[in-house]
């Protein structure tokens, strides 16, 4: 079994179980409900095979975000977000430079798992995420014409992004300051994608293209209910 199988496997069957051992844990309370946005950075590579060297792409991450808590410790939490991906290709001992941004919407949906009850709480969000590619573009001082780099592994230049709709697996913590004009928190989280950008088929050039994404965020929450 390959690790991205393994990891699917895993965590299938963590979201199978959770809920049941989650709501027959925590009691009910009285529900609130919360509406936000969030600012932020990202740092985001892909995992190619056979192996590309790559660097960290930074990126920005903004959005909108719902959170509805209706037992004790518990609750969910859902974001609309843009996100600026992608990677840079490490060219080393040349003078080339090759960048490629990836911009998404994401679409994570978290279980909110919260520490402490009043001013001062501490954060666990996991669930899934599906990101939806609406555009991309390239960054090169050097022509696409192979005359800078001709080895079949660097055949991605120049080449639109196959798999527009990615989805994997969020994970983050983080900390949270209740006050009386609504919610603050700053947290950062990990996305591990499961699909892969190009095709890989057996003729195709990469096997596996996934994103990895860490994201830092300033947020602000406020109760509507």
């Amino acid at each position: 079994m390959t690790q991205r199988k393994f990891a699917i496997t895993l965590w299938g069957m963590f979201f199978w179980l959770f809920p049941t051992m989650v709501y027959s844990q925590f009691k009910a309370i009285k529900p609130e409900t919360f509406w936000g946005v969030s600012l932020g950075g990202c740092f985001s590579k892909v995992n190619f095979t056979p192996s590309l060297k790559t660097k960290m792409h930074t990126g920005v991450t903004l959005g909108a975000s719902f959170r509805y808590i209706a037992e004790e410790y518990v609750g969910l939490l859902v974001e609309l977000n843009y996100q600026q991906a992608g990677w840079k290709d490490n060219l080393e001992g040349t003078p080339y430079t090759y960048e490629r941004t990836l911009n998404y919407l994401e679409l994570p949906a978290y279980v909110h798992i919260y520490f402490g009850k009043k001013k001062y709480r501490f954060y666990i969000n996991i669930g899934p995420q599906f990101n939806f590619l609406i555009g991309e573009s390239e960054k090169a001082n050097f022509a696409f014409d192979g005359s800078v780099t001709n080895n079949k592994y660097y055949q991605h230049y120049g080449k639109k992004v196959e798999k527009k709709i990615d989805y994997g697996l969020s994970g983050g913590v983080g900390f949270e300051w209740r006050t009386g004009v609504g919610c603050f928190l700053i947290g950062g989280s990990y996305y591990f994608g499961f699909s892969n950008l190009f095709n890989n088929d057996l003729s195709d050039t990469f096997s596996g293209s996934s994103n990895s994404i860490i994201s830092l965020k300033l947020s602000y929450l406020f109760q509507v209910r």
